[in-house]
């Protein structure tokens, strides 16, 4: 059965381009989590045992407050407030509780106690059950969020970008070359705009080791081998050759490969998206056009 709704199946999902939690996502959220706290959800972490048998019988609400108040002491519990939480820290609650949700599958009934045993729990369901629930919050208010299998909340990259972000296998003849397009990717995708402008410094990063991969050890020679290679069209590689040059500009002019204090700093995540989204673009033209990427 799918998860979207009628309006979504006639006009397709909602653009997910907000990066900032609003009062509609919390107010879901926290009605999420007290669901799973009434249904048991997590009685196997913070359980309310019976008074005749250690077995869960419900959720011990007093502990998972202790809990959640020590790593979260600037959100206020229970989730009764409007205050709406800094979104990163929102995202973080979201870990949170993936790391503790259980679905209870086998309950029976203590008649003495007037009460249900919570007899075994299945993590994976539970957690099924929660990534679903939680990015369909994310969906429904447009949120550039996503929750994953592995627990961790990431940010989906602009929609020009975002499958060709995740089907690129870097192959070149250079391991450091690799890893730093890997790493750039990786950052690229965490929620916090700080760590997405250390992408852009690791693409940057990347962009300069690319341009030593021909042989030789005269920079410039060597761009201009790789460019010939990937363009043989002089017009058009004239073109490129400007953008990489106005490229390689930008990331000496800014603080983005230097930091003495006369750069300024980029902050926006518009802008980092389109920095990154121009020279990755570029160094994937290279890289394809020199068969190094597939």
């Amino acid at each position: 059965m799918t998860d979207n709704y009628f309006s979504e199946r006639e006009l397709g999902p909602p653009p997910r381009n907000k990066e900032k939690i609003d009062q509609g996502f919390w107010g879901g959220f926290r009605t999420l989590i007290q669901a799973r706290i009434n249904d048991g959800s997590l009685a196997e972490r913070f359980p309310i045992n019976c008074f005749d048998a250690p077995i869960p019988i419900g959720c011990d609400e007093s502990a998972i407050k202790l809990a959640f108040e020590a790593e979260f002491p600037l959100i206020e519990w229970p989730f009764y407030s409007n205050d709406l939480p800094d979104s990163l820290l929102v995202l973080d609650a979201i870990e949170f509780f993936n790391r503790y949700i259980s679905k209870p599958i086998r309950k029976e009934y203590h008649s003495f106690g007037k009460h249900h045993h919570f007899i075994s729990f299945d993590k994976d369901e539970g957690q099924r059950e929660y990534l679903k629930d939680v990015n369909r919050l994310f969906r429904r208010n447009s949120l550039a969020f996503e929750l994953k299998e592995n627990g961790r909340v990431i940010r989906l990259e602009p929609i020009v970008l975002r499958e060709t972000l995740a089907s690129a296998v870097f192959h070149t003849e250079d391991g450091e070359l690799n890893r730093l397009l890997e790493l750039a990717r990786e950052k690229f995708r965490d929620p916090d705009v700080n760590i997405r402008r250390e992408a852009v410094e690791k693409l940057w990063d990347a962009w300069e080791r690319l341009k030593t991969l021909e042989p030789g050890s005269d920079k410039k020679k060597q761009v201009e081998v790789m460019l010939t290679k990937a363009i043989p069209e002089s017009e058009f590689r004239e073109r490129i050759n400007d953008e990489a040059i106005a490229l390689t500009k930008i990331g000496n002019d800014f603080a983005i490969r230097h930091t003495e204090i006369n750069k300024v700093i980029i902050s926006e995540s518009e802008f980092l998206d389109y920095l990154f989204h121009r020279l990755f673009a570029l160094i994937l033209l290279l890289l394809r056009r020199t068969g190094r990427v597939r």
